[in-house]
């Protein structure tokens, strides 16, 4: 082929490939862009084993310092780099600016206690404590005062203080590892769920629902200590926290103990059964649990509708000129922990377990001498049979009272004593009064007779 005829068949091949080009790049350009599927948790979705793998979850950003100068520089540093493990290993980043704060141990000593005594005011408490023992859930010689404003701090080396939004620690703070590297990245990863949920803002009083509220702070604590075993390695059952409050809770009553365990024990296997069925944390935040329940039953938070504790509405508070002292609502972790003085741990969880709501109302008398009345409402009646007749035959340990019941039929029981103690039963609910005056006892009786739970919003 002469020379100009190779020219020319190398031009026409040249256009043809550039012309294939261009046309791929024009259908890619005007293409409509795959829409990726976002799972939402719902095992159910029969789209979701075709949807597309995610793609990995980008690593947070660095966090920031409002400081870091002088000769603290160098431990800060290694904070903020702990602060930056800690959001990789949950996902999260850090909204605002981390500040570390030098102090003393006197100083964050303070702080902690300044926290406690937000949690828990001396008449919260003083009011808290009365309607437990008149229960017979705490001994009648516990001070919760005492309690928890004599409280030794666990570690006095770095503290999270919500108030301020910064992290208090020893200028000597160690965090290579040992107790104050958990301790510091606990404390750490509170500070990165509060600046991402406001967890500490959305805590509701002890004293407007107890239940409620030690529900909601184990929550945010129990997810807390899963970053810390996640970033230390750690297992629970081995981890100093377990260890320091296993100690330092030895010799209290159980109820309180049961408090102190239950963001290591019920919001930690809470938090992982509810990851199993991929409902993220971030979302629990946006619906807390309402009910201890929940976190010893998971299944019934993921419920569909959501089981929810049934609220007891009084026909009315004003009694004989009187105001209740204390109106609240037990719950199903305390009742669990009362029931063990004399059921084993599997009867006392089998038995609370079928718990569906309560509420409580304590009086007091011109002499402060205390009047209660706690109506419970059960899953079935015959598990409110079983719980009456438990509270019948434990009476003495259970009520710490010393005589045999003086009256008694298949729906009532009264143990007549210093304080007086009369138990009723009727279909799925089981009333306790208790009292110094007859009159009080029956003004109360006739409370909870007319007083109803609403309505059952599970399945």
């Amino acid at each position: 082929m002469s020379r100009p005829g190779l020219l020319l068949l190398f031009l026409i091949l040249s256009a043809f490939v550039a012309g294939g080009v261009l046309v791929r790049v024009h259908e890619r350009n005007t293409a409509k862009p795959a829409i990726e599927k976002i799972s939402i948790g719902d095992p159910s979705d029969e789209t979701a084993e075709n949807s597309p793998p995610s793609p990995p979850v980008a690593a947070p950003a660095q966090p920031t310092l409002t400081q870091a100068e002088g000769s603290g520089a160098a431990l800060e540093g290694a904070l903020l780099n702990e602060a930056y493990q800690i959001s990789k290993a949950r996902s999260l980043q850090y909204q605002d600016a981390l500040e570390f704060q030098p102090c003393t141990p006197t100083a964050i000593q303070k702080a902690w206690q300044k926290q406690i005594n937000m949690r828990f005011p001396s008449d919260t408490l003083e009011r808290l404590g009365l309607a437990l023992q008149t229960l017979g859930i705490l001994p009648a010689d516990e001070d919760l005062v005492a309690r928890y404003r004599l409280r030794p701090n666990f570690s006095p080396e770095a503290l999270y203080d919500p108030l301020e939004g910064r992290l208090l620690h020893s200028p000597n703070l160690s965090i290579e590892a040992g107790e104050s590297k958990e301790w510091s990245t606990t404390h750490l990863a509170l500070m990165l769920l509060d600046q991402n949920f406001a967890w500490h803002e959305s805590q509701l009083p002890v004293e407007v629902n107890l239940d409620r509220a030690l529900a909601q702070r184990a929550f945010a604590q129990g997810d807390a200590t899963l970053i810390t075993l996640k970033h230390t390695q750690a297992d629970v059952a081995t981890s100093q926290a377990w260890k320091r409050t296993d100690s330092l809770t030895n010799n209290w009553p159980p109820a309180l103990r049961e408090i102190e365990f239950l963001p290591l024990r019920e919001a930690i296997h809470f938090c992982q059964s509810v990851t199993a069925q991929d409902v993220a944390l971030d979302a629990v935040y946006q619906r807390l649990p309402t009910s201890t329940a929940h976190l010893i039953h998971p299944d019934r938070y993921l419920e569909i509708p959501p089981w929810e504790p049934r609220r007891l509405q009084w026909a009315q508070l004003d009694l004989r000129g009187s105001e209740p002292v204390w109106e609240n609502v037990v719950g199903e972790l305390l009742i669990r922990a009362w029931l063990q003085r004399s059921l084993t741990p599997e009867d006392a969880g089998m038995l609370a377990s079928g718990w569906e709501g309560d509420g409580v109302l304590l009086y007091q008398t011109p002499d402060q001498a205390p009047q209660l009345v706690w109506k419970t409402n059960w899953r079935r009646p015959e598990t409110a049979m079983r719980f009456f007749d438990a509270l019948v035959q434990h009476a003495k340990p259970l009520f710490e009272i010393t005589g045999e019941p003086t009256e008694k039929t298949e729906t009532s029981a009264f143990f007549d004593d210093l304080l007086s103690l009369k138990l009723m039963r009727d279909d799925d609910t089981v009333t306790v009064l208790r009292g110094t005056e007859a009159e009080w006892t029956e003004t109360l009786q006739d409370l909870a007779q007319r007083s109803s739970f609403e309505a059952s919003t599970g399945p």
